[in-house]
């Protein structure tokens, strides 16, 4: 509040937004979008043969594809897909995205029986929050890496022929004094699991509304709630989700972090393969609780970029770092650290001297901590390699010498 003055006054000078005008000047270059659609392809999601295709949207183009040139990815060989959008953007910009299929509907309604899903991706590494790209100085063309549709890779299909159970476990005690609407089991509240990502569900001809197939109950009465639903492959082992409780079309659902980029949109959690590469066919996720606030919701790291990779214990770092690996030169494998200092995205790749990605170390959504890299390139020829820790706020690289 303020006193309205008796002559022209200012009281105080504020930023519209609370955001400052930018003094950097636009930048024009090309943004390099490459995706690898092989998981989709084997298990019968994506079928070039249909005529389905694929695309990016953002917020470079209005989150659409009216202009094919900014969002239309064409096939380059195999199962590789590739789009170069010319984009002018001022350097450091946020670039939020996803990849979208686009579906020949009538070929497949011919082959499935019924209309496909939603094409919007939901990457398990993102708990189907945006994707983000830091657009980069300079007029050079800006390569973001090769990238999975859901950020699924080979190592998480279940194949045909594999049935799991899963059980979901849920304290509900927090929701009995849910300010919003709170859950009343006595007035004939259930309790059930929402599954948020489209494709994973058509996997398991599971629609959103289907509540009975996904129902939990509390049979001695101690406020956890557990139930057992089956999967069947070909699917995927990362499951998105998160639960509900209501009756009729009353409902009320956990809301996560919300729409946007941050991490924590949904519970995000992985059936893991036995350590002779079979599938288990019981799966246990563990006990978790209620959460009626808006707010990041637990997730775990994908198991099958998990390889070599340790969390450091100690203090949470207070900035984002890249160590020098140790030894170097190496043969044939070699240690680096590197620290977060909030929960982001990460990438960290291995280069080769032309700049061809050679290893995808890590590629998901990570926690603050310090985290040891154990890279073996025991496939790989003598000579230089870059490798390049990436988050949305910054980039960093360093050199390492193979020496067979």
């Amino acid at each position: 509040t303020f006193t309205v003055p008796d002559h022209d006054t200012t009281l105080h000078w504020v930023y519209f937004d609370n955001s400052k005008p930018v003094t950097s000047q636009p930048v024009s270059h090309n943004v390099i979008f490459s995706v690898d659609l092989t998981p989709l392809e084997e298990i019968g999601i994506f079928s070039r043969a249909r005529g389905d295709t694929l695309q990016v949207r953002g917020a470079f183009n209005g989150w659409g594809c009216s202009n094919l040139d900014l969002c239309l990815l064409q096939r380059i060989e195999e199962n590789f897909f590739e789009g170069i959008m010319p984009l002018t953007l001022v350097p450091g910009t946020e670039v939020a995205y996803k990849y979208f299929i686009d579906f020949n509907n009538e070929p497949f309604i011919q082959e499935f029986g019924k209309e496909p899903p939603s094409g919007w991706e939901e990457p398990i590494t993102t708990t189907g929050s945006d994707r983000i790209f830091v657009f980069a100085d300079g007029t050079g063309d800006q390569f973001l890496g090769d990238q999975r549709f859901n950020d699924i890779f080979e190592g998480n299909i279940i194949p045909a022929g594999n049935d799991i159970a899963i059980t979901f476990s849920v304290d509900m005690t927090p929701a009995l004094n849910n300010d919003a609407d709170p859950f009343d089991p006595a007035g004939g509240d259930s309790v059930f699991v929402t599954f948020g990502d489209p494709i994973w569900r058509f996997t398991q001809d599971l629609e959103e509304t289907d509540h009975m197939r996904s129902l939990l109950t509390d049979d001695d009465a101690d406020g956890i709630y557990t139930g057992t639903i089956t999967i069947s492959g070909p699917t995927y082992s990362g499951i998105q989700y998160q639960y509900t409780y209501g009756q009729g079309n009353e409902l009320f659902t956990e809301p996560g972090q919300g729409l946007g980029s941050e991490p924590g949109r949904r519970r995000t959690r992985f059936v893991v393969p036995n350590s002779d590469g079979s599938w288990p066919t019981a799966w246990s996720f563990p006990q978790e609780t209620f959460e009626p606030e808006q707010t990041a919701l637990p997730f775990e790291e994908n198991p099958a970029l998990a390889t070599g990779i340790e969390t450091v214990e100690g203090e949470v770092p207070t900035r984002i770092s890249l160590s020098q690996n140790f030894p170097n030169p190496f043969n044939p494998s070699t240690t680096f650290e590197y620290t977060l200092d909030r929960t982001m995205e990460v990438k960290v790749r291995v280069y080769d001297v032309l700049g061809r990605v050679v290893a995808t170390l890590v590629d998901g959504v990570q926690p603050a901590a310090t985290y040891r890299v154990t890279f073996d390139a025991g496939d790989l020829a003598s000579g230089l390699y870059l490798y390049r820790l990436e988050t949305p706020n910054q980039v960093i690289t360093r050199r390492m010498v193979l020496l067979k």
